[in-house]
C-alpha cells in the first residue's frame, strides 16, 4: 500500500496561545529589597497555577528570593495575613506567553511594548495586570522612536478612546499623523499604525491589535 502523500502534503496545524484568567481589580503592594529585586505582594486569591502567570503578567515571577529575611520582614511589619477571597472579582483571559520588551523614557514612565495581539477591552486590564494601563504619553515622539528603532510592525494599542488620552488629555490633530483619524462611526479606540509612521489611527474598539502599556515608576 502507498501510504505516501499527495502534493498537497498536510495542513499546518495552527498554534493555540494558552490562557490564563486573572482578576482585574487586583490589590498589590510594592517594595524593593535594594538588591535588585522589586517585589509585588497581592491580596489575590488563586491557585499556584495560576498565580505564575499573574506575576508573569507584571515582568517577573512567583518570588524566589535569595534569602527570605526581607520579604518575611516587609510581611510581618505591613501586617499581612490570609485575604478573604471575593466572589464577585471582576476577571479577564489573556494570553500567557506574551512577548514584551521593556523601555523607560527616563521621564517615570516604563513602557511594555506586547506582541500580543488583542482587542481594546482586553488591552487594558492585559496592561493593568503589569501595574500600569495602556500607554498615555505626554508626548508621543519617545514611543514612536522606539517602534521605529526597533523595526515593529503592525498596530499596537495605546490609551486613546472617543479622541481623549486616558490621562485626559485632549487627542492634538498632529498626533493623527497623515489621515489617521477617520471619524467612522464607532471607531472610537486608536493604535499607532507603522502604516501611519507610528501616529494614531482610530480603530473599532474589538479589532485585535498588539498592545504598548505604560507604568509610572
Amino acid at each position: 500500500m502507498d501510504n505516501s502523500f499527495g502534493d498537497e502534503g498536510c495542513p499546518t496545524p495552527t498554534p493555540t496561545t494558552p490562557m490564563v484568567t486573572i482578576p482585574v481589580n487586583y490589590s498589590c503592594t510594592a517594595t524593593h529589597d535594594g538588591n535588585g529585586t522589586l517585589f509585588y505582594v497581592c491580596e489575590d486569591s488563586m491557585s499556584y497555577l495560576s498565580a505564575r502567570p499573574y506575576c508573569q503578567a507584571k515582568g517577573g515571577d512567583l518570588a524566589s528570593p535569595d534569602s527570605l529575611a526581607f520579604l518575611r520582614d516587609y510581611l510581618k511589619t505591613n501586617n499581612k495575613g490570609c485575604p478573604t477571597p471575593t466572589p464577585t472579582t471582576p476577571m479577564v483571559t489573556i494570553p500567557v506567553n506574551y512577548s514584551c520588551t521593556a523601555t523607560h523614557d527616563g521621564n517615570g514612565t516604563l513602557f511594555y511594548v506586547c506582541e500580543d495581539s488583542m482587542s481594546y477591552l482586553s488591552a487594558r486590564p492585559y496592561c493593568q495586570a503589569k501595574g500600569g494601563d495602556l500607554a498615555s504619553p505626554d508626548s508621543l515622539a519617545f514611543l514612536r522612536d522606539y517602534l521605529k528603532t526597533n523595526n515593529k510592525v503592525g498596530g499596537y494599542w495605546v490609551g486613546v478612546y472617543n479622541n481623549s488620552w486616558l490621562s485626559g488629555r485632549p487627542v492634538q490633530a498632529y498626533e493623527w499623523g497623515n489621515g489617521g483619524r477617520s471619524g467612522n462611526l464607532g471607531e472610537d479606540c486608536a493604535r499607532l499604525m507603522d502604516t501611519n509612521d507610528f501616529f494614531l489611527v482610530d480603530a473599532y474598539c474589538t479589532s485585535d491589535f498588539n498592545v504598548a502599556c505604560g507604568l509610572k515608576v
